[in-house]
């Protein structure tokens, strides 16, 4: 049985040809008035196109041609699809095949694509890594998420620009991970408060993290260090309220933080500075 408003015995089962249109004329062979007054219609003004100058079907080798010098440059198809507007999969059919002609709207839409510069300023990506490290993301984590080596994820960090691959892949380990937690770990912590310290912005501090010109606006830099600081001396005077001695006190909130009892001791000089 046909679908409702497809042509009785169509044979392409992927199309599934519609009355009232050309291609249910052509392909599906139907000659009903409908579908006969359509593809009268599409004559016209495909004749009507032509006679302009503008033909609704147009060389495609200028096309592939044109491909081949942006893939030259530097873009893949893949890339050179997208910013025609296709799908990749798409580019990738049109880069292959051995047609002679395609439609005017995609030979323009790929001819307007121009060659991506090789390299973008290394701005953007620093400032990505740096939110990460803010929230307490270690460097192997943010390589895993981008699938990026570690020399690279360094060099984006010193160098003024960047390949398009690293900035990509930096952007895509970004958006996986700016809005999850990092395991509550004392490594975790510690990369937060030298992030802090150092005045890394967190990623909404920024509406264009790619600006150079930018600065980060809704935030104030902070050290996350003295939040903890003043959360060790607040465990330290618990103990010591049911008995600890100091010395005892501070040990036991070292062992139970898994961190050396000289960090304690700093942590405690560090929240009665603060709070003097």
């Amino acid at each position: 049985m046909t679908a409702p408003g497809t042509v009785d015995g169509c044979t392409h089962p992927r199309a599934r040809h519609q009355h009232a249109t050309d291609a249910a004329y052509k392909a599906g062979c139907c000659r009903c008035r409908d579908c006969t007054d359509a593809s009268t219609r599409a004559a016209k003004r495909a004749r009507y196109a032509r006679t302009h100058g503008r033909p609704g079907i147009v060389a495609a080798e200028p096309v592939r041609a044109h491909m081949r010098r942006l893939v030259a440059a530097g873009m893949t198809v893949s890339r050179i699809a997208l910013a025609a507007g296709m799908r990749a999969t798409d580019g990738r059919r049109i880069a292959t095949s051995t047609s002679g002609v395609m439609r005017r709207t995609t030979a323009e839409a790929i001819l307007a694509v121009t060659p991506a510069p090789l390299t973008v300023s290394s701005v953007g990506a620093r400032r990505r890594i740096q939110a990460l490290a803010l929230l307490g993301w270690s460097m192997p984590a943010i390589c895993d998420a981008g699938g990026i080596a570690p020399g690279t994820l360094r060099g984006a960090q010193v160098e003024d620009r960047i390949t398009l691959r690293t900035n990509d892949a930096i952007r895509h380990a970004h958006d996986l991970l700016w809005n999850a937690t990092p395991p509550d770990t004392w490594q975790t912590r510690r990369r937060s408060a030298q992030a802090g310290r150092a005045g890394y912005a967190p990623t909404l501090a920024w509406d264009d993290i790619d600006d150079p010109a930018e600065q980060p606006s809704g935030w104030q830099r902070h050290d996350p260090s003295f939040r903890h600081a003043a959360e060790h001396a607040a465990a330290v005077d618990d103990l010591m309220a049911v008995g600890y001695s100091r010395d005892t006190a501070i040990a036991e909130v070292a062992y139970r933080h898994r961190v050396q009892v000289a960090s304690i001791l700093v942590a405690l000089d560090r929240h009665e500075r603060r709070a003097a």
